[in-house]
């Protein structure tokens, strides 16, 4: 799972490694090389061993990429992370963003959430299950500009971490999540609105 403009030649060449190093005849499904029919692309993800995502600045504001991770998360399909060194993903952010992607997504991406829906995702679900996921996924960091030794062994670490992957189960359910976001939002606001006021934060 990539987003074009910013991991389309990583995406490809990592394939390109991925099923040599794996072999025993593995297919490495990359869309763009692969799907014939985008209203396959989800079944695509369901009947995958693992699915690697591709962190760059605006992997979360593409549908697409947010509808594979939820399909992957609801079949259970465990889910690994290349974090692309200079292309921007930044841990912090992203789990903000996450976390409010139901009202953020318009905001950045305009439309987004219209195609969510269109697919049978309400973005306050989709803002759960990421932000319930995303974070606890193991994410190896990929630079590109590396040395074909260290690139190799990047790719090693990554095939390993694929092989030992496991689904991550959501321990929250989602009005327990609904609940801590409101309660954080209020006391966030609470803080804000001290501050303008000259008032000391609550102890």
């Amino acid at each position: 799972s990539h987003h074009k403009v910013a991991a389309a030649m990583d995406a490809r060449f990592v394939k390109d490694k991925l099923e040599q190093m794996v072999g025993g005849g593995a297919e490495v499904f990359l869309d763009s090389d692969n799907l014939q029919d985008l209203r396959l692309l989800l079944d695509h993800v369901r009947e995958s061993d693992v699915l690697v995502l591709f962190q760059t600045g605006e992997v979360l504001e593409r549908p697409y990429c947010i509808l594979e991770i939820n399909a992957a998360v609801k079949a259970q399909v465990p889910i690994v992370a290349l974090n692309l060194r200079g292309k921007g993903y930044d841990f912090m952010k992203s789990m903000r963003f996450m976390q409010h992607l139901d009202t953020e997504l318009e905001k950045v991406n305009p439309g987004a959430p219209a195609l969510l829906q269109a697919n049978g995702l309400e973005p306050v679900e989709a803002a759960y299950v990421l932000s319930s996921v995303v974070p606890n996924i193991i994410s190896v960091e990929w630079n590109s500009s590396a040395s074909q030794h260290v690139l190799t062994a990047t790719l090693v670490d990554l095939t390993e971490q694929m092989r030992r992957a496991q689904p991550v189960e959501i321990e929250m359910s989602r009005n327990e999540w609904l609940a801590v976001r409101g309660a954080a939002k209020k006391t966030l606001t609470g803080a804000n609105r001290s501050r303008q006021h000259g008032e000391p934060p609550a102890s």
